[in-house]
């Protein structure tokens, strides 16, 4: 009976002869040829094959990694299976998402432990040993666009490479929750994620279900399962539950990442399941407000229908205004430009460009240098998700607002802060004493002592400021700003208006058009 070949690429004799003892009586196995380093593997399988690879992953010459990319590169169907000395996560972690197909553990290494490993890649691989190699893969990853459409898939399904019954077939589209932090690179981490994702899916379908995965621009993976002559849709829809969830668990525990999933009914020919899978993709897009870490399904989930205009540029208006007179409500107006964009379910495009233009807004009045600037602008490229823009901008106003806030005692700043962030509403001397526990007499003798200005005085100006604010807007009628900026009453408001700025508010407005 012929046998399954192999090869060995390790530096260490040691480790080579360990291996070539446990398999020198073996019936399924036969070790054909051993390297010290990668180069002599490379020249020799230009004349020769091998069914699988062991290859040691810290080597001299050119280290396992390196061998791996080369390898599928101009191999593409040899598996590879990655031998390591370190019982690390994220070393074994890295050989997997490198393209191995399994891994051993030299210092677990024995028989039993090593034949399971092989059993398990032929089981993957569909190797039997016969007097024709078969590199027949129940599992097909499209590297690139162009591989994963329907004719190249039937092209290798009659080549015999790819086992993939065209019968009914289900669909999952995942996105991996990208976590974007400075100083990584973004691209190769999320590659990295979706080869680890793809491993964890090898594993769960085994030799069960065939399968073909895509990695798409946008790094996330489309995945159709073949579910042969099965006739039960509600068996299908429940196994396409299944597979989804414990991928999401394996993902949470492993990579302690949470996926974004969208599951699809079942399709009876790969051309509508081609067909649906773009469709599908688009859906994806809907992570955007939907939020992430979550299962989903397509035939229950409508599409969101974004805006595309541009967004509201006075409300950028009223901000900068804000910036260049240090008013308080900086805070509540950037919230308040989230709010109307999540509202108005906004495209990323528009809510990246508003983000920007306020980040830029903060560089030009010098409050965050270029660095942080350009760094921001760098990682939102890569933000799939609203939260992320709101957050990113959120951290900069609160950054901002700690380095330029005037250190007052605590009982004023707790009082300071109640003001800003309640302006609209009645605010009294003996309520702020309340808040800040002290007696009125003596926030009203601190406050002036700290600020320079009585509290009515100072309160007055924080309206006031409001008020201008809320007029450079100009979407907002005056009896809007009256009562957003809180005062009681018409008279009142254009009588404090023009103590203060020495103008009525229609002058001022008059003046900034």
């Amino acid at each position: 009976m012929k046998m399954i070949t192999l090869a060995i690429v390790d530096d260490d004799m040691v480790s080579r002869s360990s291996i070539k003892k446990y398999l020198e009586n073996s019936d399924r196995y036969e070790i054909v040829m051993e390297f010290i380093d990668g180069k002599g593997l490379l020249d020799w399988l230009k004349n020769n094959s091998v069914d699988i690879l062991l290859c040691d992953m810290r080597m001299s010459e050119m280290d396992g990694v390196e061998l791996m990319r080369a390898l599928h590169l101009l191999y593409e169907y040899i598996p590879i299976i990655a031998i390591s000395s370190f019982d690390d996560f994220y070393y074994v972690r890295g050989s997997l998402r490198n393209g191995a197909a399994n891994y051993l553990l030299k210092h677990e290494l024995t028989r039993e432990y090593l034949e399971s490993v092989l059993d398990k890649v032929c089981d993957q691989y569909n190797i039997h040993p016969s007097e024709n190699r078969i590199y027949k893969k129940r599992g097909y990853v499209a590297l690139c666009r162009n591989d994963f459409e329907t004719s190249k898939i039937k092209t290798l399904c009659e080549q015999d490479i790819l086992d993939f019954e065209f019968g009914k077939i289900g669909i999952i589209v995942i996105s991996p929750d990208i976590k974007i932090k400075s100083g990584v690179n973004i691209l190769e981490f999320k590659q990295d994620i979706c080869k680890v994702i793809l491993d964890m899916i090898s594993q769960i379908l085994g030799d069960k279900y065939s399968y073909i995965a895509n990695i798409t621009d946008s790094y996330n993976i489309v995945l159709l399962v073949s579910f042969g002559l099965e006739r039960s849709t509600l068996i299908i829809i429940n196994t396409i539950h299944s597979i989804a969830s414990r991928l999401y668990r394996m993902s949470v525990r492993m990579l302690d990442t949470t996926l974004y999933i969208i599951c699809s009914d079942t399709y009876e020919s790969i051309e509508s399941a081609m067909e649906a899978q773009e469709s599908i993709q688009k859906k994806i897009e809907d992570k955007f407000y939907n939020g992430a870490n979550k299962i989903i399904y397509d035939a229950v989930t409508a599409k969101i229908k974004y805006k595309d205009s541009e967004f509201e540029r006075t409300f950028l208006d009223q901000l900068e205004f804000e910036i260049q007179n240090n008013i308080n409500n900086v805070k509540k107006t950037v919230e308040e430009i989230f709010y109307k964009l999540e509202e108005g379910r906004y495209s990323q495009v528009i809510v990246r460009e508003t983000a920007e233009k306020i980040l830029e807004l903060l560089r030009v009045y010098k409050l965050t240098d270029a660095t942080m600037f350009d760094d921001a602008k760098l990682r939102m490229k890569y933000f799939d998700l609203f939260t992320q823009y709101r957050e990113l901008v959120e951290d900069f106003m609160k950054k901002i607002l700690t380095d330029n806030k005037k250190r007052y005692s605590a009982a004023i700043e707790v009082v300071i802060a109640y003001i800003n962030n309640n302006i609209s509403e009645d605010i009294s001397l003996e309520d702020c004493a309340g808040i800040a526990n002290i007696g009125y007499t003596v926030l009203s003798r601190e406050f002036r002592a700290e600020t320079g200005m009585r509290f009515v005085e100072y309160l007055n100006l924080q309206r006031v400021n409001k008020a201008k604010s809320l007029l450079i807007r100009g979407s907002i009628s005056m009896k809007e700003v009256v009562k957003k900026s809180g005062f009681r009453n018409y008279n009142y408001f254009f009588k404090v208006f023009k103590d203060i700025t020495g103008e009525t508010p229609s002058d001022f407005l008059n003046k900034k058009i």
